[in-house]
């Protein structure tokens, strides 16, 4: 025999090697198809849950749409005629049982023609859905983080942006000189400064330091709506002639 061949009892113990390997192979291959086809959940994403990840149906993607154009145009002033471009952020579609047999819904779209970016939420029940309530994002998610977004039900980016710093008061040495925070009758933002009413350079002041608040945000501080409270000069003026101190 020559030196560099198999003896007969080597090629039997090789075979035997590969046979044991390949059963082995087979038979964890038989487990997992097992436990995969006992416990769905253990396999990849199935055709529902990818859906719920990232698929928003032909449907509701029609519906939110509409309603967006609806909205834009009301919102905005714009012509009937007038062409609104949208786009949903597909990988942001989330859907979770509501009731019986209704879903709930949210996705995110970007409105190119206002410049507006929208988190859409509404539920569906038995085909039939209900109207979609669009809040604005934060400048830090929004696809034109500058501009000013109006959505439904009065909500803006002054709640999706600048709700952490309201309300805001400056006070120095113990003396309140300005407030400002949200208008509750308009989406704006509302600035009492506590001076006289003859003294527009205090309330100037107040506007142009809120402004660069804004700006430090991320918003474009001249698209947010910013008035000064013509109220609040009247009642200081007031609580002057009461107390005899004059604050600003």
């Amino acid at each position: 025999m020559n030196g560099g061949a198999f003896t007969k009892k080597q090629i039997i113990i090789l075979a035997l090697g590969v046979s044991v390997f390949v059963l082995l192979i087979v038979f964890v291959s038989l487990i997992i198809m097992n436990v995969t086809k006992e416990n769905p959940n253990v396999s990849m994403a199935n055709e529902e849950t990818v859906k719920k990840e990232g698929v928003i149906d032909d449907q509701d993607l029609d519906f939110v749409k509409t309603q967006v154009r609806d909205l834009s145009k009301f919102l905005y002033a714009l012509d009937d005629d007038q062409e609104i471009e949208v786009s949903v952020r597909e990988s942001t579609y989330k859907e979770e049982p509501y009731g019986k047999d209704g879903k709930y819904i949210s996705v995110v779209i970007d409105v190119d023609t206002t410049k507006a970016s929208y988190r859409a939420e509404f539920e569906h029940h038995s085909a039939k859905t209900k109207r979609v309530v669009f809040s604005c994002l934060p400048a830090s998610e929004s696809k034109y983080p500058e501009a000013f977004c109006y959505g439904t039900e009065g909500h803006s980016s002054i709640d999706s942006t600048l709700s952490d710093m309201l309300p805001y008061r400056k006070i120095v040495n113990g003396v309140e000189y300005y407030k400002v925070d949200k208008d509750n009758t308009a989406v704006r933002l509302l600035i009492q400064v506590q001076a006289t009413c003859d003294d527009d350079a205090a309330r100037e002041n107040a506007k142009a330091e809120v402004k660069k608040m804004v700006g430090e945000y991320g918003l474009d501080p001249e698209q947010v709506p910013i008035s000064i409270d013509p109220t609040t000069c009247k009642a200081y003026e007031d609580s002057l002639r009461g107390h005899g101190t004059h604050h600003m």
